[in-house]
């Protein structure tokens, strides 16, 4: 009989406990074979390269849809890394369960905000779809695999408040106040990051794109906040019975961090971090979005630079970051939203809301969620 293998896809949201329970909880857990973000932790030296290369190969497959590209030919150029990818994981798989002597049932986690988010999720479904099959034909001679889809959600108005201001810090905001973030965002409330707070629609669009071939749960990150960390656990791994060793171990990890608040909903409905209010913060952020303007481009300097978007847009985003930091200018700022914006944010997402605590069976409300 062939050991089970559960393999837990966690595409974000962004902005949704996503840090803690990567940097946070999965290093902490020895037979867990973490395959996303913070994988392959300083314990063990010999599969660090191979976890950076994973991380490269994650961004070419689920990287952004270029304005103007046709989404049949980011399907077909997708392909070949896709499966590069998924040898590269299943490699580092092998490795870490020969390395950390794990027999049996394995838990295996890929967690990565980039998988639901670059392209947007309704974009990546076809590719997070195209993954699990991946893995599965590369492992069903070997292991009885189960896949798990978890996406983590947030309140809306504090998602945007987070999102708003961790954008404006790595120079990729355009928008000089959040008010005017949130009119723009009103205007077209399907489009753009208001899209993906539409969570009833998101939570029905993942379970059928992935009928039969995963479980899908959409959990509210304000759990881990309200319940604690040990709860919001049991909800990411929801596949394990309650007297799993790995599940026991994950719930007291979870229980006993102290930094329990990272990316947690802030309690009093504002969000701050350190922003520099220079002038040059915002010539820089103009000079970074026109170089991902270069590497969007067809023709012979796309083609060139496009393989490059990502380490390259990387690097340039940490030199300006570092010099901006050695400025030391208006190193911070409060994001808090008026009246006004928070009605419009409540009205917008009201009737998905109360759609989505019916279809899950949550009391969003309880959670701090406006309902219709």
């Amino acid at each position: 009989m062939k050991p089970r293998l559960d393999l837990l896809i966690h595409p974000g949201l962004p902005k949704t406990a996503t840090t803690w329970f990567q940097t946070g909880v999965l290093p902490r857990l020895p037979t867990v074979v973490n395959i996303g973000k913070g994988g392959a932790s300083v314990e063990y030296e010999d599969v660090r390269p191979v976890s950076r290369e994973l991380r490269a190969k994650q961004y070419r497959v689920f990287s952004e849809v270029h304005d103007g590209e046709s989404m049949y030919r980011r399907y077909r150029s997708s392909l070949p890394d896709l499966l590069d990818y998924r040898d590269c994981a299943v490699d580092l798989l092998a490795r870490q369960r020969s390395h950390r002597e794990i027999d049996g049932h394995t838990v295996v986690v890929l967690s990565d905000e980039t998988l639901g988010t670059s392209g947007g999720i309704e974009v990546n479904l076809g590719l997070l779809a195209g993954l699990i099959t991946a893995f599965r034909d590369a492992l069903d001679d070997e292991f009885d695999v189960h896949p798990h889809v978890v996406f983590t959600v947030r309140e809306q108005k504090a998602w945007l408040q987070s999102y708003y201001a961790f954008s404006s810090r790595h120079l990729v905001n355009r928008h000089p106040d959040v008010h005017k973030f949130i009119a723009e965002g009103a205007t077209d409330p399907q489009g753009g990051v208001f899209g993906m707070l539409h969570f009833d629609q998101t939570f029905q669009m993942v379970r059928l794109a992935l009928a039969g071939m995963a479980t899908v749960r959409l959990v509210p990150s304000e759990i881990l906040s309200t319940c604690g960390g040990s709860a919001f656990v049991r909800q990411l791994l929801h596949f394990l019975g309650d007297e799993d060793p790995v599940l026991e171990l994950a719930r007291m990890v979870a229980d006993e961090l102290t930094d329990a608040a990272i990316n947690a909903a802030p309690r009093d409905g504002s969000a701050t971090i350190a922003l520099n209010r220079s002038r040059g913060a915002f010539s820089i952020n103009s000079a970074a979005r026109s170089f991902s303007a270069i590497t969007r481009r067809h023709g012979p300097v796309g083609a060139l630079t496009r393989p490059l978007r990502g380490p390259l847009r990387l690097a340039y985003r940490a030199f300006f970051e570092t010099r901006l930091n050695d400025l030391g200018t208006g190193r911070g700022i409060s994001v808090e939203l008026s009246e006004e914006d928070s009605a419009t944010i409540d009205e917008i997402f009201a009737a998905s809301n109360a759609e989505f605590a019916r279809q899950a069976g949550i009391d969003l409300s309880a959670l701090g969620y406006h309902c219709a």
